[in-house]
């Protein structure tokens, strides 16, 4: 792939097979959860602070749930949703800056649609291109994915835009432009947050909370 824009902050290298396997022996510095910490600690205001100051990790439940403890009290932190949103945050600061960079593919995904999915893809081929995701019609019903966000790794291109196409037809001819614009973050982030099932080192579940008590609304994944 060709990356027009770099984009170190918030690039994940994370993928849904990888998530769910993990790679246990990679530097912190290297993981996803280090990543979009610049653009949240610059926030420094506007969000709950100390939520997790003096955080002490205890453990991992299931590989999927954070186990800390937090002023002498137990939580229990789902590790897919608050990256989820370190990572929607982190885009919407980016995107508030124009700052949308994005990967040409060295080969175009297509998206074979039937009538009704095509018609909802027309509606969608400019809130797209706003956030790095350019969509082209194809002939008929096919459409093809030129290139997407430098944070979305290429084979997640279709699995991503048909994500968002299905969104937007369940709840079509609802909501604002800045509704849809965040829908369609919001499913990035999803598909760059860390998953289940991903065993993770306590720096890396420290570094987690730390990140997550930057943003504005840490108790709630983007998807509520």
């Amino acid at each position: 792939m060709q990356t027009d824009t770099a984009d170190p902050d918030t690039s994940l290298s994370l993928d849904s097979e990888t998530a769910c396997t993990g790679a246990p022996e990679r530097q912190a510095r290297d993981t996803p959860l280090a990543h979009a910490e610049n653009d949240l600690h610059a926030a420094g205001k506007g969000g709950a602070r100390d939520t997790f100051t003096g955080a002490r990790v205890l453990g991992q439940v299931l590989n999927t749930y954070i186990l800390a403890e937090v002023n002498d009290s137990l939580v229990l932190v789902d590790q897919h949703a608050a990256h989820e949103r370190i990572v929607y945050e982190s885009l919407i600061k980016r995107h508030k800056r124009m700052e949308t960079a994005s990967q040409t593919l060295v080969v175009p995904e297509t998206l074979e649609l039937n009538f009704r999915e095509a018609s909802a893809m027309e509606d969608l081929l400019a809130p797209c291109a706003a956030v790095g995701i350019r969509v082209e019609p194809f002939g008929d019903t096919t459409f093809v994915i030129k290139s997407v966000p430098a944070v979305i790794d290429d084979r997640q291109a279709v699995p991503l835009v048909r994500e968002i196409l299905e969104a937007a037809m369940t709840d079509r001819g609802q909501g604002s432009e800045q509704h849809w614009l965040e829908s369609i973050l919001s499913s990035m982030a999803c598909h760059n947050a860390i998953r289940a099932n991903r065993m993770l080192r306590p720096e890396e579940m420290t570094r987690l909370l730390l990140d997550l008590e930057q943003c504005d609304n840490p108790m709630h994944c983007p998807h509520g």
